[in-house]
């Protein structure tokens, strides 16, 4: 009887560099307007601070925060999270990130196709 082993491949990562231009811009535009939102903001925001808000404990938590845990009392940001979130947002660029090697298939899609 013969058993398949599994052998883990290690997959490589590319640049969004490799994707052709309509499809780099499209990447771009998309990843830029998730950004933009007042929801990725704050969630951004907070993981800058180190610490969600307290809103956001009890979000997640419920009934399970107690009183006297250490999110029920960060009720805001700490000064400067916002502003260096904001600073992060703009300064951000596609070729910041690194995708498994198999978003090559994009190459072959056309714009605006479902797969």
């Amino acid at each position: 009887m013969v058993t398949a082993q599994f052998v883990p491949q290690k997959r490589s990562k590319v640049s969004p560099e490799v994707l052709a231009l309509e499809h780099y811009h499209i990447l771009d535009r998309s990843i830029r307007n998730v950004l933009s939102t007042e929801l990725a903001e704050l969630t951004m925001a907070q993981l800058v601070d180190g610490l969600p808000l307290a809103a956001s404990g009890w979000d997640a938590r419920g009934t399970l925060l107690r009183r006297g845990h250490p999110l029920t009392e960060h009720e805001t940001l700490c000064n400067g999270v916002l502003e260096q979130t904001r600073a992060f947002r703009e300064s951000f660029h596609p070729t910041m990130l690194f995708f498994y090697s198999y978003v090559r298939y994009i190459l072959y899609a056309v714009v605006g196709s479902v797969y």
